[in-house]
């Protein structure tokens, strides 16, 4: 049982990681730090692929093509 919730919580912060990544992007972009901004994103994008918002910012940005 102990086994299966540990599964269930890191299955559920896994899902999560994405936005984390995003929102380091996010301060980095702030900051001015563009390149740093965009690695983040791309890893935010690497876990979650189908974050069509993101993609269409990174193009608003010049960061995707």
């Amino acid at each position: 049982f102990k086994y299966l919730l540990f599964v269930n919580m890191l299955t559920w912060l896994l899902k999560r990681i994405w936005q984390g990544y995003q929102g380091i992007g996010s301060c980095y972009f702030a900051k001015g730090e563009i390149e740093k901004s965009k690695i983040a994103f791309e890893k935010s994008l690497s876990i979650n692929p189908k974050n069509e918002k993101l993609i269409e910012w990174m193009k608003n940005h010049e960061m995707k093509k």
